[in-house]
């Protein structure tokens, strides 16, 4: 391989490097800024008190946004936005959202009879949750922020 070749290929892997440090910091200082107000330290359940954020109509449009699921917790589904106990998620639908592990998900498996979500589910809506013993059936969890380019990544199992 010539000398100036090779002197050229340093130049571009040094460059790539560079690039991957910068989104990686970038990354990194916008997940800690997200993850600390996401949560509170009572056993990682999701904020009782939202009077330190600013109402939702307030807030700026976000450009990035990145949750990783660091602390385990539930929060529970509500009829309102408003009523969320989360300034970034609303389950609208389906009991509950459940962070355990790193992890988003639904409710598993059947709800037992003296679960709340059961009792009204299969007063509200039985076709669609067996009798009220699966609501995760029609879950439906919505993001509340306002977007600038929009793009979405998922991974789900």
């Amino acid at each position: 391989m010539q000398p100036s070749l090779k002197a050229e290929y340093r130049v571009i892997a040094v460059s790539v490097l560079f690039i991957l440090f910068l989104s990686a910091t970038l990354f990194f200082a916008v997940q800690k800024r997200f993850s600390k107000s996401l949560v509170t330290a009572e056993r990682g359940s999701f904020l009782k008190n939202q009077s330190r954020f600013k109402p939702r109509s307030a807030m700026k449009p976000l450009s990035f946004f990145a949750d990783t699921f660091l602390f385990d917790g539930t929060l529970e589904e509500t009829g309102a936005l408003a009523d969320s106990q989360s300034p970034f998620w609303w389950v609208n639908s389906g009991g509950r959202f459940i962070v355990a592990s790193g992890t988003g998900q639904t409710i598993h498996g059947a709800l037992s009879p003296n679960d709340s979500w059961y009792r009204k589910y299969r007063a509200s809506n039985p076709q669609d949750t067996d009798n009220g013993a699966h609501p995760q059936n029609i879950f439906r969890l919505v993001q509340t922020n306002q977007w600038t380019n929009f793009a979405l990544r998922l991974i789900s199992k």
